[in-house]
This record gives C-alpha cells, sequence and structure tokens, in this order.
C-alpha cells in the first residue's frame, strides 16, 4: 500500500495588480471605441442628429486618451516595474 502524502498548493501571481488593470482598462476601451465608432458610422441609420454625432466624436476622442494614456503608464511600468 502506498503512503499518500500531503500534498499543498502554493498559488503564484502570474500578473501584478497593475498589469490587469491595464488589460482591463484596454478591453474596455477597445470595445467602447468600437461601439462608438460603428455608431458613428451609422448615424443615418440610426437617427443620430447632428449635435449627437458631435457628441459622439468628442467622447470617442476622450476615450481615445484614455487608450493611448494607459498604453504610455503601460510602457513606464514594463521598464520601471
Amino acid at each position: 500500500m502506498k503512503k499518500q502524502m500531503a500534498r499543498t498548493l502554493t498559488e503564484y501571481p502570474v500578473w501584478d495588480r497593475m498589469v490587469r488593470w491595464f488589460h482591463w482598462i484596454n478591453v474596455l476601451s477597445v470595445i467602447a471605441l468600437i461601439a462608438i465608432g460603428v455608431a458613428i458610422l451609422n448615424s443615418k441609420a440610426l437617427g443620430v442628429s447632428t449635435d449627437g454625432k458631435i457628441l459622439l466624436k468628442t467622447w470617442h476622442v476622450y476615450i481615445g486618451y484614455v487608450f493611448v494614456i494607459n498604453l504610455a503608464v503601460r510602457l513606464f511600468w514594463t521598464f520601471i516595474g
């Protein structure tokens, strides 16, 4: 009869918290940019007014800034973190 050894599992984090935040912000930014871009492209079919289209474009730019800032922080974190 074999003796059964007690196994203990040790958990090792693969990615640190900063990298996980970076990935989720990227996911949400890309999804938002795609959704707003599709809405802008189909604005006539969706019945979006001119003011609404300007608002969509403004939000598209803001979310693009979030994406770029997030990328810059990630590049910084790559060399420092």
